[in-house]
């Protein structure tokens, strides 16, 4: 697990309270099996890594490790984590882009462009994730299928399952979210 995660120069970079040195010790934590650390761990990491919303470059660095423990079943808290995903996501989309998908021209930040350009590479993983048998899970991933997945067809595909399987309030208002947003960011494609 975490394959190069020692490799990433984390002292040069930094987020909200300076160097991002402590990042890979939170991704570690994040997969205790104490509940206490990965609490203070997922705290920790939005107050620092993403806080406020904000995506710095460490933040990017750390979504394919965020990602390979939402991935594994073995996980605690997994809903937690891809919650954290699609939060680094739309943030990165709203802060970054316009609602087209162009980017915004001041140039944003590099971890913006950087998060969703990852993110959207997996974006068939939120599908997986919101077809999946955890329900936490599958609430979670439903606000990636409109910020991910470049196949509007696909993503309107398993909207549509969701609004159907789905029969609590806040699954169905997170499915009708997840519409709009691939309708705003692929206009073309969902008509």
């Amino acid at each position: 697990m975490f394959e190069g995660l020692h490799r990433i120069d984390w002292a040069s970079m930094e987020h909200a309270y300076g160097t991002a040195e402590e990042v890979p010790a939170l991704l570690w934590a994040l997969r205790s099996p104490q509940a206490e650390e990965r609490r203070e761990a997922l705290e920790r990491f939005y107050g620092a890594v993403h806080h406020q919303g904000d995506v710095y470059p460490c933040t990017a660095a750390s979504l394919p490790f965020l990602f390979e423990l939402a991935a594994d079943t073995a996980t605690p808290d997994r809903a937690d984590l891809v919650a954290l995903l699609v939060s680094v996501g739309r943030e990165s989309f709203e802060r970054g882009f316009e609602d087209d998908g162009t980017e915004i021209e001041y140039c944003p930040p590099p971890g913006y462009v950087q998060a969703l350009a990852f993110l959207r590479e997996h974006g068939e993983t939120f599908a997986e994730f919101a077809r999946g048998g955890d329900p936490d899970v599958r609430l979670a991933a439903i606000g990636g299928l409109g910020l991910f997945l470049d196949d509007a067809d696909r993503a309107a595909t398993v909207l549509r399952e969701r609004l159907a399987a789905e029969h609590g309030i806040e699954a169905r208002l997170r499915t009708a979210e997840a519409a709009a947003t691939l309708g705003l960011r692929l206009p073309a494609d969902t008509r």
